[in-house]
């Protein structure tokens, strides 16, 4: 800046609206430009009152049919008018502390009003700015920026407050000018000029995104100067090399995607920084078996590996898979959950101590403080959004120094930032079939009966189905779907044509297993569940779902609950039946394809998660998410700013921001 300002050296702002700005949080000049609008209206588009929502913004023409006289209500002068729109539309107006609209107004005329419209009891303005019609002029123009200001201070006064700072303020974004020219970035001067007052919503949405680049990048860089001395202590003597006789002992080829995988873990395990990375892959993609050559090029360096799973049916499919791909390599892979009896579980603790275990496969049974390692250094979490902070930091502080790898389809924002932070390193697995090959539809609940033929029909043919319910049993007191009366009402009615199941949490084992079994080998048509079959279960021939109440499930959950159909390349449907139709995350969800997709809207909807603590979701300050799509670009910017020769500004910016107390998983 070329002059110190103070708040109050901003026209309009004296003692009164510098303390609503203070309550705000905004302090200085700095935090006043970059408060950014929440939103933007397009004042030169048309608004329908049949399309609005409550809160929206609206410019509206209309004619004034009354207006009252100023009268007093609880120690406030209110003036009160009525209008029309051109279709009838009946609006009312309010207007408080405002006789001079009562001096400016009159019935039988036509204006222009904007403000902010309440629809629940009829279309209501309160305090709306009003012009008087003029059919060719109107002060009514351009795109108007909405800030959310909790109603502390009128939005036109903070736009006229704003502008002014910009006018006094000279300040500079951190990444620097030859970065913003190598990655060919808005310059940010001109992005806080558009950001509060763009030529249209794209430009405005544009400047945000380069505002917030430039917080995340500043953080990135500043988290990077922290770690600067941190350096691997869990030395991997092999090469990739090594990995060859595994690899050509699979039963199939690995695609393209895949070994890029591979070949990144495994550079990043023979970097010189701790590995702490995302493998993000729809389901079936091919996750398991990147992992699983992963953890051979550890234990071929002397170390163990732990790999956890969220549910026990999931676990158990993944101790078999390694027990036979690992099945001529010498590798001693042990299966630890609740169920493992007392004493196999004692002589399975003694071995893990000792170092007999390369590979232990479990569930949250791995967690407790009895199961130590003797030379632990990889850490696989499997389906990394069914566990909290807390629970992965439990099995990853087991040994100093872990290399961590989580495997998702559908990342939670949580990660998203981390990832952008620069902390965690991104690998994507293509997947093997098209996208397009499971389709989502919402059918109506008076549809339902229809949805039911088709499913029988196709299972008579030989298909299979699932069918999925939110609880076991009835609940007092929450009307939803259940497998106990799904089971007995469908049995009834389409018993006779196709031979049902059914699978919950409360079985045995045993009882699982079997269940499982009949339904892989078509004994089984329909197989009514709960979403115990979200993950490890692969039926190929099942390519129908049915989900019920699915407007009770998050988007991770509906992501891979449908990803156990159409896993054999061929078409399939997904049905969501919902008592709510009208769902904006259900609309979203049907027209969405890949976990990325589903992550980024969960990123947008839930905010990134916060900084440090153990909360998986929460806002940032600025008007728009930064796009996923930014990942690697951030990586490669902060990759060019040199962080060494601003180290200690930085460190002094990571201190006051707690990055010093992140919680990285």
């Amino acid at each position: 800046m070329t002059k110190d300002f103070n708040l109050s050296d901003v026209k309009g702002v004296g003692p009164v609206t510098e303390k609503k700005l203070n309550d705000l949080g905004i302090t200085s000049l700095s935090d006043l430009v970059n408060f950014l609008p929440c939103r933007y209206v397009d004042l030169d588009a048309p608004t329908f009152l049949d399309k609005v929502e409550d809160g929206d913004y609206v410019l509206l023409k209309l004619y004034i049919t009354s207006i009252s006289k100023p009268y007093k209500i609880r120690g406030s002068l209110l003036v009160r008018a009525n209008g029309k729109t051109d279709k009838g539309e009946n609006v009312k107006l309010s207007w408080f502390n405002a006789s001079y609209v009562y001096k400016t107004l009159e019935a039988n005329e036509f204006i222009r009003v904007f403000g902010k419209i309440s629809i629940e009891k009829g279309y209501q303005l309160v305090n709306p700015k009003f012009e008087k019609f003029q059919e060719n002029f109107t002060k009514f123009t351009g795109i108007s920026a909405i800030y959310p200001l909790r109603r502390s201070i009128p939005q036109q006064t903070y736009a006229a407050i704003v502008s002014d700072a910009l006018k006094k303020s000279n300040l500079k974004g951190f990444i620097p000018k030859e970065v913003e020219k190598e990655f060919n970035l808005m310059e940010y001067e001109n992005a806080l000029n558009f950001v509060h007052m763009p030529e249209s919503i794209e430009q405005g949405k544009h400047a945000s995104i380069r505002i917030e680049l430039d917080e995340i990048v500043k953080k990135a860089c500043a988290y990077k100067a922290l770690n600067l001395d941190k350096s691997r202590q869990n030395v991997y003597n092999v090469e990739i090399g090594d990995l060859e006789p595994l690899i050509s002992s699979l039963t199939f080829k690995l695609n393209e995607s895949q070994e890029k995988a591979v070949c990144k873990i495994i550079s990043l395990l023979k970097s010189k920084k701790p590995l702490n990375a995302l493998l993000a892959g729809d389901v079936g993609s091919g996750k398991t078996v990147v992992s699983l050559i992963s953890a051979y090029f550890a234990i071929l360096s002397g170390f163990q590996v732990a790999f956890i799973a969220p549910t026990e049916v999931l676990a158990i499919q993944h101790y078999n898979n390694f027990v036979n791909l690992l099945d001529h390599f010498q590798i001693n892979v042990s299966l630890l959950t609740s169920n493992v009896l007392l004493s196999k579980k004692k002589k399975i603790l003694k071995e893990l101590k000792e170092g007999q275990i390369d590979i232990i496969i479990g569930t949250h049974s791995l967690l407790s403080e009895s199961v130590k390692f003797k030379k632990l250094s990889l850490v696989i979490i499997d389906e990394q959004h069914r566990f909290g902070v807390s629970q992965r930091n439990m099995l990853i502080t087991k040994s100093k120094n872990t290399d961590i790898l989580m495997l998702s389809a559908t990342p939670i924002p949580r990660s998203l930032r981390f990832i952008m932070l620069g902390e965690i390193d991104y690998i994507q697995i293509e997947n093997r079939f098209s996208k397009s090959r499971v389709k989502t539809r919402i059918v109506p609940i008076e549809k339902s009966s229809d949805m039911y033929k088709y499913i029988v029909e196709r299972c008579r043919e030989g298909a299979q189905a699932f069918f999925i319910a939110p609880k076991i049993y009835d609940c007092e007191g929450i009307e939803t779907a259940n497998v106990d009366r799904l089971y007995k009402e469908l049995n009834e009615k389409i018993g006779k044509e196709v031979k049902l199941g059914y699978l919950h949490g409360k079985l045995s084992l045993s009882q699982k297993q079997s269940i499982l079994e009949d339904f892989h080998s078509n004994k089984i048509s329909i197989l009514i569940s709960t979403t115990v079959v979200e993950v490890g279960i692969d039926v190929p021939n099942a390519n129908l779902m049915v989900i019920f109440d699915a407007d009770r499930f998050g988007l991770a959950t509906l992501h891979q609950l449908r990803g156990r159909i159409g896993r054999d390349g061929k078409e399939s449907y997904c049905f969501l039946l919902a008592k709510n139709e009208d769902n904006e995350r259900l609309e979203m969800f049907s027209k969405m394809e890949s976990g990325m997709e589903i992550a980024e809207y969960d990123f947008k909807a839930r905010g990134p998660g916060a900084w440090y603590g153990q909360e998986q979701s929460g806002y940032f300050s600025s008007a728009f998410s930064l796009p996923i799509s930014y990942i690697e670009n951030i990586g490669e910017i902060v990759a060019s700013i040199d962080v060494k020769t601003m180290r200690y500004e930085l460190l002094a910016y990571a201190l006051s921001h707690n990055l010093d107390k992140v919680s990285i998983t």
